[in-house]
């Protein structure tokens, strides 16, 4: 009453403080009292405040109560400021959500003081989560920084009125308060979150230190009901939680159970990051959610809820979410069309299996309701939990939906507005569609352990500066006249004892991979040679610097493994290892366990990685998934080829279909993404089947990804994706070259015995001829620029790296 009374009395802003002041004092001297949070100061006419006050009393610990009273207070001047300018203050819980302007972002007292930053507890993609401590009490607190943008402005204030509105059940994390770091001229401004501690961690954490990675099945009846519970009070308040998952619900020391979202407050982190960033893992995503993206007068209500909740019962039991070895973009695709996941492991009671059954029907007008779900004989027979229920502060986080009604109709604008998923089709055909899933627009990556961002990774620097091309010690190697328009191959002096398989460019120097290792070749200075892995053989290398990674197949089993380039960069400079690079720890992790690799093509479509594998017997196609995954994920299989691929691509024709292309030893072929259905594109008849070797697939330019180029023995032929001839016209090699390779100036180029041969790529016309001083094996390497590296096959005084410079050249 003393509080209200105060601030009726303030007549200019210079008072509020002391009414502040009185109530602190209020609250440090008492454990219980009014629940400022979920106040109401009713404004009357003429602008009065009445002294009334509509509230909860706290109950439990007197932690909670100073922690509440203190962020309370500090709220209340922005209540009274507000009322002041004539604005409504504070609503109370069971009506409408306060509009943005309820929450004044200047008015938040700076944090200095207040906190100690112990800790980094987590990374999120535009903040961090700090373990702190609360100066006054010495209490913990999880605390959430990240820049906030004036666009974002008034988003965050609204969704921090919604976690403010629901701060009363003790299955969901308390909120404490708000706080703006003012920055200097020119950056923006830090919101500090400030939330409730759960020192235990998450269900995932918990799932992965534990024997087998798998939880006993009353724990798992626990978690369950406490997850069910905080379900319930949210469905209560007409709100959907939508982002169920281990990872989003946390433990006290106690062993209470807490719903957030990861980082304590992500559904700030979906509306700052709608616009740069990917979706999270959608494993955990009901079929009706999923559905509603690609058909505008779908519905749904809470029990999407229980579905997340059935997925996650599945990941405490089996240590993760069904088909998260997938790509999320094909999960997203075969979650709709799939029968729901079950149980594998038949040492699971009947109780608990019927529980996942209940929580996964995929109809979801089927599926019981959160009440029927706490009544289920495998919740219901749990022990009740020896706390109290009492009212607390909590947060609604992550993909929070109010519901006017039970059931509701999400328009496409609504919900493209709600959801950080864009148009899902039927079926994964739209690669634009695909690039708003799979593409960041930010390239700075945040992430826990592997890989590190790139920023200082992206190229390797040594200690001279020199242009590589003009100081690299090379000889002429073939009888040609030097001159301004024409190139010359030049050669470095280093001789490799073992073979030379692949190479590519890693800033301005070349990553060399040989029979016994990779190496560095520093294309500064001396171009000397270092050696970063040893005691590995390296057939194939694809270098994607800002993934900070580079793709190899390599080893006795002919495995796909990517090495991190940061931890690259630290055995080069031999330097010691940093706290990104200990993170690392091994370096490289393989792409998912694929054995007797052939081949691949790393195929760029605006900014999304493809990976294309071909393997004896199937084709396997991936996809980069950036944050949180950061790795290369299953996306489709192609198995029961009828030749075996030897040579493969991926194309996009007209940007809306894809298809895999394969060379094998009997023509080139090609498989429809949407149907499977299998193509053979060209088959030579002039040459024997099981004869052709498949040099290159180009795919023409200003074709819409329609029209090829094939190469095999010693000719070409141009064909489009469907098997339709282009052109009466075959390229002729002079003799059959060992190498093929297109290049950036538009042309292809073959490595043959006594020449090299280049060509143009839309005629087929000769532009080049360049002769051997002797006959020698000749294999393309990699091409950056105007640049194309070559080497000689190993000879009794071994092999070498050659390039050439094409920039001069007047075809």
């Amino acid at each position: 009453k003393q509080v209200a009374s105060g601030a009726g009395r303030a007549a200019n802003l210079e008072q509020l403080h002391q009414v502040e002041e009185l109530a602190v004092n209020v609250a440090a001297d008492s454990h219980r009292g009014f629940h400022l949070q979920h106040s109401l100061l009713l404004a009357k006419q003429g602008g009065s405040i009445v002294d009334d006050f509509q509230s909860g009393l706290i109950r439990e610990t007197a932690f909670q109560c100073e922690m509440l009273f203190e962020f309370g207070c500090i709220g209340l001047a922005a209540c009274i400021k507000n009322f002041l300018k004539g604005q409504p203050s504070i609503v109370m819980s069971g009506q409408p959500p306060a509009s943005s302007d309820d929450l004044d972002l200047a008015s938040l007292r700076e944090p200095h003081g207040l906190f100690d930053l112990i800790e980094v507890v987590g990374h999120g993609t535009y903040g961090q989560v700090y373990k702190g401590r609360n100066r006054q009490n010495g209490k913990l607190v999880a605390i959430k920084v990240m820049a906030v943008s004036r666009d974002d402005e008034e988003e965050i204030k609204l969704e921090i009125n919604v976690l403010k509105k629901f701060s009363n059940h003790r299955n969901i994390a308390t909120y404490y308060g708000a706080f703006v770091r003012k920055m200097p001229a020119g950056k923006d401004d830090h919101l500090w979150l400030v939330m409730e501690f759960c020192g235990a961690g998450s269900i995932t954490d918990l799932v992965k230190s534990a024997k087998g990675q798998s939880l006993k099945e009353e724990w798992i009846a626990y978690l369950c009901r406490e997850i069910l519970r905080g379900l319930k009070h949210l469905h209560d308040n007409k709100v959907i939680h939508r982002d169920i998952k281990g990872q989003n619900v946390l433990l006290t020391d106690d062993a209470e159970v807490k719903l957030v979202d990861f980082g304590v407050s992500a559904q700030l982190d979906k509306t700052v990051g709608r616009r740069n960033t990917f979706i999270g893992t959608p494993y955990w995503m009901s079929p009706e959610v999923i559905v509603c993206e690609e058909n505008a007068d779908a519905t749904y209500d809470n029990r999407s809820d229980l579905w997340s909740l059935g997925i996650t019962a599945i990941e405490m039991a089996e240590g993760r979410p069904p088909l998260c070895e997938l790509h999320p973009m094909r999960a997203l695709f075969l979650i709709p069309r799939n029968p729901p996941p079950k149980l594998h492991s038949r040492k699971w009671s009947s109780r608990f299996q019927s529980f996942v059954e209940q929580s996964l029907i995929k109809n979801y007008r089927q599926r019981p309701f959160t009440d029927a779900l706490l009544t289920h004989p495998f919740i219901k027979n749990m022990p009740s939990s020896s706390s109290s229920e009492y009212s607390a502060g909590s947060t609604t986080d992550s993909r929070l939906l109010l519901l006017p009604e039970p059931l509701y109709r999400l328009s496409r604008r609504r919900n493209r507005r709600l959801s950080s998923l864009s148009n899902i089709s039927k079926r994964p055909r739209l690669p634009r569609r695909l690039l708003q899933q799979l593409a960041p627009r930010s390239q700075i990556e945040l992430r826990p352990p592997p890989p590190p961002s790139t920023s200082a990774s992206s190229q390797v620097q040594t200690p001279s500066a020199a242009q590589a091309a003009s100081s690299a010690p090379s000889e002429a190697v073939q009888g040609i006249p030097a001159g301004d328009d024409v190139p010359q191959i030049r050669k470095y002096r280093k001789r490799f004892s073992s073979e030379i398989h692949c190479a590519a460019m890693w800033g301005v120097n070349l990553l060399i991979g040989t029979d016994t290792g990779l190496n560095l070749l520093d294309r500064h200075g001396q171009g000397k040679v270092y050696q970063l892995v040893s005691r590995r053989k390296f057939l194939q290398i694809f270098v994607l610097e800002r993934q900070n990674i580079v793709v190899t197949l390599s080893g006795n089993k002919n495995r796909l493994r990517v090495y991190y380039l940061s931890w690259l960069m630290a055995k080069f400079l031999k330097s010691e290892p940093t706290p990104e690079t200990k993170a690392l720890r091994q370096g490289w992790v393989n792409v998912g366990d694929l054995r007797g690799v052939v081949s691949f093509k790393v195929v760029r479509y605006e900014r999304i990685k493809f990976l294309v594998i071909a393997l004896k017997d199937s084709i396997e196609l991936y996809a980069w998934a950036p944050k949180p995954n950061n790795q290369f994920m299953a996306f489709k299989s192609f198995t029961g080829l009828p030749y075996t691929p030897i040579t493969v691509d991926l194309t996009f024709e007209n940007d809306t279909k894809m298809k895999v292309l394969y060379g094998s030893n009997c023509g080139f072929h090609a498989i429809d993404l949407d149907s499977n259905a299998y193509l053979d594109v060209f088959v030579p008849s002039s040459v024997d089947p099981g004869d052709v070797k498949p040099h290159a697939i180009v795919i023409l330019p200003d074709s819409q990804g329609r029209h090829l180029l094939l190469l095999y023995n010693n000719e070409g032929v141009y064909y489009d994706t469907n098997g339709r001839r282009l052109k009466d016209v075959v390229v002729h090699w002079a003799e059959p070259p060992s190498s093929v390779a297109y290049i950036s100036t538009g042309q292809f180029m073959g490595w043959g015995n006594k020449a090299i041969e280049i060509r143009a790529v839309d005629t087929g016309q000769l532009d080049g001829v360049f002769m051997h001083r002797r006959e020698q094996k000749l294999k393309f390497l990699c091409e950056k620029s105007d640049k194309v590296f070559f080497t000689s096959a190993k000879s009794g005084n071994g092999s070498q790296v050659y390039f050439m410079t094409l920039s001069k050249c007047n075809w």
